[in-house]
């Protein structure tokens, strides 16, 4: 096997690791080291690895994620030396929501199409959930933009503060958790609580109901 074989064998494996790093970094890393340059670079290495999800099974493949990794990790960072209210932000908020729902959507495609359950199929499995969470983030993240009084429990917040707090929320939606310590005012902000919750409950409840059943049936075979 050749190393570009290698690497796009393992798209699964990176992009989850890149997920869970952004999401427990802080646990690992006392937050004023974690910061703004530590959680840049594992976007970067997360928009690395999801490049290759959407690509590798293109001709090269290696070669188209690693352009489209380039072109968003540098919209990525030249939008960071900008004001957070600049309207330069939108496109970088723009590219990565749009990056996110194409790799989910691809991801639960692939999933989906997979002909027998391996470790790959199940890393891809969770992966996806993930993203559905980073998605609702992204969802979130907007009606609060547009609107900075659709959550409450945000007020007094720096920019990353919020970001965390945005982050938090969306996966106790998409978990059905909800504590309550964070709650939707405004209607666009309850009604997207409710579909986050809504696709994450389909996902469990269809997806991993398809992939159990391919597996029984393949243990049966």
């Amino acid at each position: 096997m050749t190393i570009k074989q290698r690497i796009l064998s393992y798209k699964y494996e990176l992009f989850l690791v890149g997920q869970l790093s952004i999401l427990f970094g802080t646990l690992l890393v006392p937050s004023g080291n974690y910061g703004k340059w530590i959680s840049l670079l594992l976007f970067c290495l997360n928009v690395g690895s999801g490049s290759l999800i959407l690509f590798a099974e293109t001709n090269r493949g290696l070669f188209k994620a690693l352009v489209t990794s380039i072109l968003i990790t540098t919209i990525f960072i030249l939008t960071s030396f900008y004001p957070s209210q600049s309207p330069i932000q939108y496109l970088k908020f723009i590219t990565m929501f749009a990056f996110y729902i194409i790799v989910t959507w691809v991801l639960i495609r692939q999933v989906w199409r997979s002909e027998q359950v391996t470790t790959k199929t199940i890393l891809g499995l969770i992966a996806g959930f993930i993203n559905l969470g980073l998605v609702g983030f992204f969802i979130f993240l907007s009606i609060e933009l547009v609107n900075a009084d659709s959550f409450s429990g945000m007020g007094s917040l720096t920019d990353y503060e919020r970001t965390e707090r945005v982050m938090y929320f969306s996966f106790i939606t998409l978990l059905t958790i909800g504590y309550g310590e964070i709650v939707p005012e405004t209607d666009m902000a309850q009604k997207a609580t409710i579909f986050v919750g809504l696709i994450g409950q389909l996902y469990l409840a269809v997806l991993t109901a398809i992939i159990i059943g391919k597996y029984l049936t393949h243990q049966e075979r």
